[in-house]
């Protein structure tokens, strides 16, 4: 109803069109206009194509094929039958008890195209006059006879205990979890201080912004799951927590997203045989669709929300007086547009246009000028020797060349070595990475100090920034390095990989102290990439490596291709080596016979509820044609 006023306009624009003055070639034309596209979220999805996203039918990728049930005593319908999207000869689609009791060999769902959609609505009105077959609807109760661990278990004569499902922490686990979250510390501008929405007393999380919540899911969460669960619980966690990070990347390979739509699926599926068919809303089903909508949309930066809600938070500020909020939000862009104006023509004035970035290239903070040691000063001046484009060139001509080719003047300075004086520096900001010394940032709430740097044999060495320098030679030559303590990534006890994939390194066994002359504490800063490091206490004196990425770079596709464990490949789109691993599927357990259940009164549910109440997983479901009307007219026998 209240979009026919634009519905109207809108046919009107593309059937008739207005008419319109071309000022380069000096004529008048019928300017025509189509809408191709809304950016809105997934509610506001019903009101602008009219397709319900509730109920039965409310995937609009699936229609009319969704695969739905209700819930009966949870009041809500769940989304599950992922296994049409896998492989016809997959394993899964044979499993039964691991799943809904069911084998499921049903292909996957073709999105309606535009002549289905015409002709469901062509009979749209046969159906409402009662033309076509109607529908029967029923009740129907089905005992999936599946997951026996979890059902309520009689304790006495007046008490029943409800068994622990495999995703559920204990104390002890929540304690570990909540600890890796509240002593995160992530690069500056990365995401907030996440660790003050952390209540370790109160074991809870709660007052994230979005931005932080895709930190969390994409980044923080995977790590911190780690030793909180076991590991066929926590496997499919972080393969979509990586699927959620692939997808949000600022590049997108299109044969990477086709590896993704055949990996969420058993993602899902895996996690359907884990968690209850409540956990299962339309919302977690549509993540089956997220990689095809990647395919024709492109990368989510240019089309989701965030924007958006920004710009009309903003409008909303405009408004002064509700009983006005058109008026003063038409006033408040106006003058905005005004403002923007003018702007374009003032020099020498700090606009949002013009305005810096976050982090200014070569920024130092403070310098100090500094003295070092005889040991300290040739590390770092032959660190620039053999580092330096010029001196590798002559390095790797023969000696007929060398003879032929004359000496040039950047090889005569650095030969000549810097001056005794170097500037130290408490900050430096390169390719759009600031990083900071340890020291300097020993009370802060971020960390920028992390450093990994990747050789041509393929070896990537981690370590900790503990000193800025920058050496000055004559001829106004200059190199910034940084001087770190590299852990030893050459032995199992300095570097391992988990059984996740994730790289820990361990400072305690480091590569050397760059007490000996021949030590290389020292890299160019233009050769450092930054990485942070996430403390496991639950591993003691092991940190989980996590690499990021520059603010404002993208990776245009028009280089090399690098490979996912390539530093500077910017690893964003496969962040860990996550596999599937089915060992031990057959030996599945659903239940913790460590931990002691909950004990709950008989009164609380009455004794007719019990072999049907919706208890994690095992649950009466109600068939996709069932009508609500019919629910007083239900019997139950207590004997059923």
């Amino acid at each position: 109803m209240y979009l026919q006023p634009l519905v109207e306009e809108l046919r009107e624009l593309w059937n008739v069109g207005v008419e319109a003055f071309d000022a380069s070639s000096k004529h008048a034309f019928q300017l025509r206009a189509a809408l191709m596209w809304t950016v809105h979220d997934f509610p506001a999805y019903a009101d602008v194509s009219g397709w319900s996203t509730k109920g039965k039918f409310a995937c609009p990728c699936c229609a009319s094929e969704t695969d739905s049930r209700y819930l009966k005593h949870g009041h809500k319908f769940y989304y599950m039958g992922h296994r049409r999207w896998l492989d016809s000869d997959h394993v899964f689609r044979d499993e039964d008890t691991s799943f809904d009791g069911s084998t499921d060999m049903r292909v996957a769902p073709v999105a309606p195209v535009a002549s289905d959609i015409l002709v469901d609505t062509e009979s749209l009105v046969g159906r409402c006059l009662g033309k076509k077959c109607q529908l029967l609807y029923n009740k129907r109760k089905r005992d999936m006879g599946i997951r026996s661990e979890l059902h309520l278990r009689r304790k006495g004569d007046d008490k029943y205990t409800i068994p622990p499902a495999c995703f559920h922490m204990t104390l002890s686990e929540k304690d570990g979890f909540l600890q890796v979250l509240r002593d995160v510390r992530v690069p500056d501008g990365y995401a907030s201080n996440i660790s003050r929405h952390v209540n370790l007393k109160e074991r809870e999380i709660s007052g994230l912004k979005s931005h932080d919540n895709h930190i969390l899911m994409q980044q923080l969460l995977p790590i911190a799951l780690r030793g909180s669960l076991p590991l066929h619980v926590t496997r499919p966690l972080i393969k979509l927590a990586s699927f959620f990070r692939k997808i949000c990347s600022k590049t997108l390979m299109i044969s990477e997203i086709e590896n993704d739509e055949a990996e969420i699926a058993v993602t899902l599926c895996e996690l359907e045989m884990i968690f209850p068919p409540s956990f299962f809303t339309v919302m977690v089903h549509l993540v089956m669709h997220l990689a095809t909508e990647a395919k024709i949309g492109g990368p989510v930066q240019y089309r989701w929300m965030y924007p958006i809600e920004r710009y009309l938070a903003r409008l909303k500020s405009y408004v002064r007086n509700r009983a006005a909020l058109e008026g003063f939000i038409a006033e408040g862009y106006i003058v905005e547009e005004c403002l923007t104006f003018c702007s374009r023509y003032m020099e020498g004035v700090e606009t949002i246009f013009n305005r810096p970035t976050r982090a200014i290239e070569e920024s130092t903070g403070v310098v100090s000028g500094v003295t070092l040691d005889n040991r300290e000063f040739t590390q770092a001046h032959r660190y620039v020797l053999f580092n330096s484009e010029n001196i590798s060139q002559v390095m790797s001509m023969t000696d007929a060349d060398r003879e032929r080719t004359s000496v040039t003047d950047t090889i005569i300075t650095l030969s000549k070595g810097p001056y005794t004086v170097v500037n130290r520096l408490k900050h430096y900001v390169i390719n759009g990475l600031k990083f900071r010394s340890s020291h300097v940032e020993s009370n802060s709430k971020t960390q920028n100090s992390g450093v990994s740097v990747a050789t041509e044999g393929g070896i990537t060495y981690y370590g900790v920034l503990i000193d800025i320098i920058e050496l000055n030679y004559s001829g106004n030559i200059r190199h910034v390095l940084f001087k770190c303590t590299w852990v030893d990534d050459q032995s199992r006890r300095g570097y391992k990989t988990d059984d996740f994939g994730f790289p820990m390194v361990n400072f305690t066994h480091s590569i050397h102290g760059g007490e000996e002359l021949v030590d290389e504490p020292y890299v160019l800063a233009s050769q450092a990439t930054q990485v942070f490091y996430v403390e496991d206490k639950r591993q003691k004196d092991w940190y989980v490596v996590v690499k990021t990425k520059a603010r404002d770079v993208f990776d245009a596709g028009i280089g090399p291709h690098y490979d996912e464990d390539d530093t500077y490949g910017f690893s964003e789109n496969i962040p860990y080596s996550i596999t599937s691993n089915d060992a031990g599927r057959e030996n599945l357990r659903w239940g913790q016979d460590d931990v002691e259940g909950m004990t709950i009164d008989a009164s609380i549910i009455g004794e007719r509820d019990l072999h049907e109440m919706d208890n994690v997983d095992d649950c009466e479901f109600v068939d996709d044609e069932s009508n609500d009307e019919d629910d007083n007219e239900v019997e139950y026998n207590d004997d059923e």
